[in-house]
């Protein structure tokens, strides 16, 4: 009987955390906004749902034609949700257009980076 109990609790953590995060009507879905400021790339990724206070390590991904935003696994978390607006900074990006996404590692599986909002960001020729 004692280890059913555990169970079921994190059971039903996982389907609280999962009605959180679940789209609703009433929820806009996060959108990426860029701006270009000299050769740096302020990217805004807006109503972005996820814990209070997390910590994890965000880290930027550059390729030909692609930037990834990748939040990493929080490994201590807060007991409430906030819907916020994030802002990155990306230096030296050079002309051309890029795919910006903004990914995240959930607190539990998939181990993979999932893509939460993605938009397209031109920067122009100097």
């Amino acid at each position: 009987m004692s280890m059913i109990r555990p169970v079921a609790s994190s059971f039903a953590g996982l389907i609280l955390f999962a009605a959180a995060t679940t789209a609703n009507a009433e929820t806009p879905r996060p959108v990426i906004e860029t701006t270009l400021e000299g050769t740096d790339l302020h990217v805004v990724v807006k109503s972005v749902t996820d814990y209070c206070r997390a910590d994890a390590d965000t880290t930027v991904f550059r390729s030909d034609g692609a930037i990834r935003i990748v939040r990493e696994r929080p490994s201590h978390v807060s007991r409430c949700f906030a819907t916020r607006d994030i802002t990155f900074v990306v230096h030296d990006v050079a002309p051309g257009t890029y795919r910006v996404t903004y990914e995240r590692v959930p607190l539990v599986a998939p181990a993979r980076a999932l893509t939460v909002a993605s938009g397209t960001a031109v920067v122009p020729a100097r």
